[in-house]
């Protein structure tokens, strides 16, 4: 029961993080994948 118990805490403490990172990394990764564009680009 302890076990499952932490698996779904673990889950649902990873989720929000999981979602933080994506939207964190992928602003970043949006902005120079416009910027290498533009420069190959010109």
């Amino acid at each position: 029961m302890k076990a499952q118990k932490a698996v779904i805490y673990f889950t649902i403490a990873l989720v929000p993080l999981f979602i933080i990172f994506t939207v964190l990394g992928g602003l970043p990764k949006r902005r120079k994948a416009v910027r290498s564009s533009e420069a190959s680009n010109g």
